[in-house]
């Protein structure tokens, strides 16, 4: 994922009124999907429970036992594959044929989880709590997550910065959303992604990339481009760079 990383770092896109005419409704229609259907918290929930796991499996010395040995730094690779947890809450047993799956793989370095997640979500169904709805989610697609560095058995994962690449298709109460996109999250100090802060990398058709970030939900956004970081509002389509202000 350094590509996606380094496009983060250094945007090179000059972004304008053009760019924003062509962008600005696949990134509110981007910030929609992945808010509402929390597809972050699906892989960040497996990962603490790989972390739970790991932590149970360590003893007064943090030694980690694996079938019967004693491990003081293992390396190797882990494959988690999880039954998801459906749209119908009656239901006794979780069907992977009817509710989904997502298989994730990890790696151990020297008793830490590398900072690269990846897997697949295979249908996976379940139902978002928003302020005042229900809705259904699934996801059938890639996925893969970035957590900056190693990490340990005892690490708050949800206070990293975190990046995703995802390549599948989202549903949301019965509406289809191809997604082919990177985002970062950065949940410290809220409770929920809409509370927290979003990052949407934007690659254009001359290979030239931007990030349109959001604070708090819709309370701020704005871009990092070539030529830095400014505000924008979405609503009244106005953009203001250091250079003057600009309108789509």
């Amino acid at each position: 994922m350094q590509p996606l990383l380094s496009a983060y770092a250094t945007p090179t896109a000059n972004v304008g009124s053009t760019l924003m005419a062509e962008w600005d409704d696949p990134i509110v229609e981007t910030r929609q999907a992945i808010e509402e259907s929390a597809l972050p918290e699906q892989l960040l929930a497996l990962v603490e429970g790989l972390q739970e796991a790991l932590h149970s499996s360590r003893d007064a010395e943090g030694v980690i036992e694996v079938n019967g040995h004693a491990v003081e730094e293992p390396n190797g690779v882990i494959r988690l594959n999880h039954v998801c947890s459906g749209w119908d809450e009656d239901a006794e047993v979780r069907d992977p044929n009817v509710d989904g799956s997502i298989d994730l793989t990890a790696t151990l370095q020297g008793g830490s989880i590398a900072p690269v997640v990846w897997g697949a979500f295979h249908g996976c169904r379940w139902k978002r709590a928003l302020v005042n709805r229900r809705i259904e989610a699934s996801y059938d697609g890639e996925i893969q997550a970035h957590f900056g560095e190693s990490f340990y058995t005892d690490t708050v994962v949800r206070k990293r910065e975190i990046t995703f690449a995802v390549t599948g298709a989202l549903l949301l109460g019965g509406t289809s959303f191809p997604i082919r996109r990177s985002f970062r999250i950065d949940l410290d100090g809220a409770g929920d992604i809409l509370d927290g802060r979003l990052d949407v990398l934007i690659e254009t058709e001359e290979q030239e990339h931007f990030v349109f970030f959001f604070r708090g939900g819709l309370l701020a956004a704005g871009i990092e481009d070539a030529t830095g970081r400014f505000f924008c509002s979405l609503e009244e389509r106005r953009c203001d760079k250091s250079s003057g202000s600009f309108f789509w």
